[in-house]
């Protein structure tokens, strides 16, 4: 009897470390080659959220224009449909980030599997034409696979991270009165909140700004991870200089305890399957 194949959500810095194991930082090169064969050999299932292309192959210097120049385009769907229209948002895109898409085009190598995120009105990156995804065939089963990923979204926003930190940057940075934005309906309101991120003039608020968007995909990635039922969270960032945030250690044990999301470290992962 095989087995049983185990799944790990990689984040960013542990992404990194497996995918260029030479290239590591953080004293991780011997895990994350650890980790590269375990994956090469099959043991491991490796993911990652579609937020590292959506959101954090943005240029932590241009997140504020990119996100703020953003437009919001409605979509009307055919009659008979559960919604009658769906949204979504274009971006100006950057100068290409050549390190970030390498890092994907690697990971795929590896055969490592794109995880939906939160689309926040959006659509997904990827489709099953573009490359492997990991998502259930029977569409019954991705509907409930995104319920509990939008379920763990609420509960997230309702505790002050992940996104709603974006979010309470971008009502500050735009002036905005919270009590008109939360009134809103979404689609005005989350172009709302782009516009506000946009409003970043000094260094000082453009850091706030790209430090927010990273805890905006911390938050989506951890909820991808849980609504699609992956066994391990792979990370080394415990968030110990940016105060409050989806991977503190509070919020990790919360998340922990309440949606039983198991945490690793690169080291203790490679432990597991050396």
């Amino acid at each position: 009897m095989s087995a049983k194949v185990l799944t790990v959500t990689f984040d960013t810095n542990t992404l990194n470390s497996v995918v260029s194991p030479e290239n590591a930082q953080r004293g991780t090169t011997e895990s994350g080659a650890s980790v590269r064969a375990a994956l090469q050999a099959g043991r491991i299932l490796g993911v990652f959220s579609e937020t590292l292309v959506t959101l954090e192959a943005i240029p932590r210097k241009d997140r504020a224009d990119v996100l703020g120049k953003s437009r919001l385009v409605s979509h009307k769907l055919p009659e008979g449909s559960d919604v009658e229209r769906i949204y979504s948002f274009i971006n100006t895109p950057p100068q290409e980030d050549i390190r970030s898409k390498e890092r994907v085009e690697n990971a795929l190598k590896l055969n490592m599997r794109p995880l939906f995120s939160p689309m926040h009105l959006g659509k997904p990156h990827w489709t099953r034409n573009d490359c492997p995804l990991y998502t259930p065939e029977n569409p019954v089963d991705l509907l409930l696979c995104m319920q509990k990923m939008e379920r763990l979204v609420g509960e997230i926003a309702q505790r002050g991270v992940g996104k709603a930190i974006a979010d309470a940057v971008a009502i500050n940075l735009g002036n905005f009165d919270p009590v008109v934005v939360r009134q809103m309906s979404e689609p005005e309101r989350w172009e709302l909140i782009h516009q506000g991120l946009g409003r970043a003039q000094s260094k000082a608020e453009r850091k706030r700004v790209a430090e927010a968007v990273a805890e905006w995909a911390d938050g989506d990635a951890v909820a991808a991870h849980y609504g699609f039922g992956i066994d391990l969270f792979c990370s080394e960032d415990f968030a110990s200089q940016s105060g409050k945030s989806v991977l503190d250690h509070a919020h990790r044990e919360w998340l922990s305890e309440k949606f039983e999301v198991q945490f690793v470290s690169l080291a203790e992962l490679a432990a597991r399957v050396s």
